[in-house]
C-alpha cells in the first residue's frame, strides 16, 4: 500500500478568505477592548469632582479687539467640592 497523497494547499484565494476571517475576528475584539476602555473611562470621569475654577477670569474690553486676563478679588460659592469658594471680580 502506498501513503495517501496530502492535500493541495489552499489556493491564494482560500488563504485571503482566511486572513480576512482572522482580521475580523480580532477587529471585534479590538473593538469590545475599546468600547470596554470607554465605559471605564465614563465611570472614573463620573466619580471625579470637577476641578476648582480658576484663580483669574479671561474677559473681552468694549472695543472688541482685546482681551484681557484678571486675577478674581471677591470670594463667591463655587461650583464642586461643598464649601469651596472662588474669588470673582465684582
Amino acid at each position: 500500500m502506498s501513503d495517501p497523497l496530502p492535500p493541495p494547499p489552499p489556493s491564494p484565494l482560500e488563504l485571503l478568505y482566511f486572513l480576512r476571517r482572522v482580521q475580523v475576528q480580532q477587529l471585534a475584539t479590538t473593538d469590545r477592548w475599546i468600547k470596554d476602555a470607554e465605559q471605564r473611562q465614563a465611570a472614573l470621569t463620573a466619580r471625579r469632582p470637577p476641578p476648582p475654577p480658576p484663580d483669574w477670569v479671561v474677559s473681552r474690553s468694549s472695543s472688541l479687539n482685546s482681551w484681557s486676563l484678571d486675577r478674581r478679588t471677591t470670594r463667591v460659592p463655587g461650583p464642586g467640592w461643598p464649601g469651596l469658594t472662588t474669588a470673582v471680580r465684582t
